[in-house]
């Protein structure tokens, strides 16, 4: 990172608030940025699901923002999508520091439909209700992949 963005660096920390504003709207300074940060996070998911499997843990569930566009689906069996109605995300992202209606276009535009994401999942835990109900929903669809037996 310190390489393509140098003034995105102070010390051994990346500004991420820099780092955003410097690839912000420039497709080929944010195809620099994925082509560091994806392969490290490929071995870092790699080193986890070994000790898993080592483990024996009977279920590891992976948090993988993007999973469909990157275009880096990874073996699994099963997809799980969390949704929020398009206005609630909106409300949320734009709550964020540092966000603008325009950043927030820019992102979306790079996304698939979230109405596409959830017909390719195999589940789709709402996440437009709240904290509480958007736990429990989560914790029945974790318990109905276990009873699919299809962990591994």
């Amino acid at each position: 990172v310190r390489k393509h963005f140098p003034s995105a660096v102070t010390g051994n920390k990346v500004d991420r608030a820099v780092l955003g504003e410097i690839v912000y709207g420039d497709t080929d300074r944010l195809s620099i940025l994925e082509s560091i940060i994806h392969p490290l996070v490929d071995i870092e998911r790699k080193r986890f699901l070994q000790s898993h499997r080592r483990g024996k843990t009977k279920m590891v569930v992976l948090d993988i923002p993007l999973f469909y566009e990157t275009k880096r689906q990874y073996k699994s069996d099963f997809v799980c999508v969390v949704s929020a109605p398009s206005f609630l995300q909106r409300q949320r992202a734009l709550g964020r520091p540092g966000m603008t209606q325009q950043k927030l276009n820019a992102i979306l535009s790079r996304q698939m439909p979230d109405y596409e994401k959830r017909k390719r999942s195999n589940f789709v835990v709402s996440t437009g209700l709240g904290k509480a109900h958007t736990n429990r929903i989560l914790g029945k669809t974790l318990n109905r992949m276990r009873q699919c037996g299809n962990t591994k």
